[in-house]
């Protein structure tokens, strides 16, 4: 059987290696010595895969959405970057986003490999954070605790004696002694970060992936507006806080809950996009942005939605709350007759067009849950 004769594509060679296909892509030449480059990737099954591959890539390199693959950690990263940004923060800012890459970011993702951070990976963050995020020991509930111990036995604890068990400062421990002796106990704090710092490292996070994508280190900051709308939500939409728990198993459910929450919500919204204002078809309006540091773009289809307010059907577009609205005017009616002879019955209110277009992409019908 005679192989498929393929038409030759520039700059793009595929060849087997072993027993696996590989591809190799001539780049743009080095802008400092005019030297060749070239990408190679191998591993493929067939042919066709790599050939499929290396034109994806090779397309993926002439319009700047290419990002060769790089074993760079969000470690390494991290510190490239504050050395490049230091001379033009000031210094106090350089002094915060080194604290919070110490103690909350590296410990966490710093071994990640930078092209791995996504949607999912940040929110794992966020949530670590908020639940259990504080390093730094209590040191007032740590002095307390041994004052009580202390007291309770009959001795009166002097400062000196809380500095050497505690390791905190004299005036530290002086300043706990007059308030306990006063009545003045400590509060429990909660094992995770306030959201205020949280988003300080969300923000810090923004702007370093932002530049990693100027840069070229990553192909694009993934969903980022995604990552912005489910930061927000945590104060907002999801009602995280106040957290009027104080145990760490309390916390933990409380901030699961509401995660739990977003993640359906998030589901649903996917689901329902084509009753949304969301644009609902992303290839579309990927295709007409020119590189992964261009201005987001809306599709054709999200565009005519805005516009006329009607989905291809003509249904009327909604928000996602407008539209969990309209679905909530379904009902399960008791209809109890007059005539006692006749038994009672329930009805379920009949949907709309719009209603039933929504249960089928949720699919799940209106009747569910009622025998």
């Amino acid at each position: 059987m005679t192989a498929k004769k393929r038409n030759p594509v520039p700059g793009v060679v595929v060849y087997k290696r072993g027993g696996k296909w590989a591809y190799r892509v001539e780049l743009e030449r080095d802008p400092l010595t005019n030297a060749r480059q070239w990408e190679y990737q191998s591993g493929f099954a067939t042919e066709d895969e790599a050939w499929t591959a290396g034109v994806k890539a090779k397309s993926d390199h002439k319009h700047g959405r290419r990002v060769a693959p790089n074993k760079r950690t969000v470690a390494d990263f991290l510190g490239e970057w504050m050395a490049a940004i230091q001379e033009s923060i000031k210094p106090s800012t350089y002094v915060n986003y080194s604290d919070y890459q110490e103690a909350y970011v590296l410990p966490v993702i710093g071994k990640k490999s930078l092209q791995e951070v996504d949607v999912p990976l940040l929110n794992a963050l966020y949530r670590h954070l908020l639940t259990a995020g504080r390093c730094k020991p209590d040191s007032n509930a740590l002095m307390y605790e041994y004052w009580e111990s202390r007291t309770r036995a009959g001795h009166d604890p002097k400062p000196k004696e809380i500095v050497a068990h505690c390791g905190v400062s004299i005036y530290a421990a002086q300043r706990a002694v007059a308030r306990y002796r006063a009545g003045r106990l400590p509060v429990v704090k909660s094992p995770g970060l306030a959201p205020k710092t949280v988003k300080n490292v969300h923000r810090m996070l923004h702007r370093a992936l932002a530049d990693a994508v100027a840069w070229q280190v990553v192909s694009s900051y993934k969903a980022l507006a995604q990552v912005e709308r489910a930061f927000r939500a945590f104060n907002t939409d999801l009602d995280i806080r106040p957290i009027r728990h104080r145990t760490e198993d309390r916390v933990r459910a409380h901030v699961f809950l509401r995660m739990l929450s977003y993640y359906l919500s998030w589901h649903m919204q996917a689901r329902l996009a084509a009753l949304l204002f969301t644009d609902d078809d992303k290839q579309a309006a990927q295709a007409t942005r020119p590189s992964p540091v261009a201005p987001a773009a809306r599709s054709p289809r999200a565009l005519a939605k805005a516009a006329t307010k009607q989905t291809p059907a003509s249904l009327p577009v909604h928000s996602f709350a407008t539209l969990l609205a309209d679905l909530a005017t379904i009902c399960l009616n008791t209809i109890a007759p007059a005539d006692p002879a006749v038994p009672g019955f329930r009805l379920v209110t009949t949907p709309t067009t719009l209603q039933r277009q929504a249960f089928e992409l949720l699919g799940v019908s209106h009747r569910l849950g009622v025998a």
